[in-house]
């Protein structure tokens, strides 16, 4: 696989924290947690391929998110801006006001004949945009990826990016187990 980042970033590259906001025992970093492998002959083909599957799974790009995230995915590090652009938008399986699984993807690069994006997922539940879950995100993407765009879920790959809570006075990413799903698309 190319070199992946391990966090989703804020606007001025650092570790984003979720909303911002304090979660015992401090800051809720932000880890990646999809990572999803495009067979295409192009770039552009492979986002098309991407945001049928991604619709067809259930995840429409929704408002109401905050947005202007990115993250580092390839050999020279390069850093990509949140997919979809549109400002407030995510990929969510359902109204930023009500309980929602929703993420942000970040690529493509190609990588030995295939395209890779990778993506940040968490589970929320409105209208306050209460943080619940990024492993439960993570799974239940893969799972309407497999059941409803016919992707196939390949060994999780270990991203070393778990920060479990009390292991640290400042930071955590509560449930994450430091794997990354990966969802290969044909």
């Amino acid at each position: 696989m190319p070199a992946i980042g391990k966090w989703m970033l804020d606007k001025d590259g650092n570790v984003a924290h979720w909303l911002g906001w304090d979660y015992a025992p401090g800051r809720l970093d932000e880890p990646i947690n999809v990572i999803v492998r495009v067979k295409a002959d192009t770039a552009d083909e492979a986002n098309q391929k991407l945001l049928k599957a991604l619709a067809d799974a259930g995840f429409s790009i929704r408002l109401g998110h905050t947005n202007g995230y990115q993250a580092y995915l390839g050999t020279g590090r390069y850093r990509f801006p949140q997919w979809p652009a549109a400002s407030g938008g995510t990929f969510s399986d359902g109204a930023a006001t009500g309980p929602n699984n929703h993420g942000r993807l970040f690529g493509p690069v190609r990588f030995r004949g295939m395209y890779y994006f990778i993506g940040a997922f968490s589970w929320e539940d409105g209208p306050v945009h209460a943080y619940k879950s990024f492993k439960n995100a993570r799974d239940a993407f893969a799972r309407q990826m497999q059941a409803l765009a016919g992707a196939v879920r390949g060994p999780d790959v270990p991203l070393d990016n778990a920060i479990p809570p009390g292991s640290s006075p400042i930071e955590t990413t509560d449930d994450h187990d430091g794997s990354a799903a990966l969802i290969e698309l044909p």
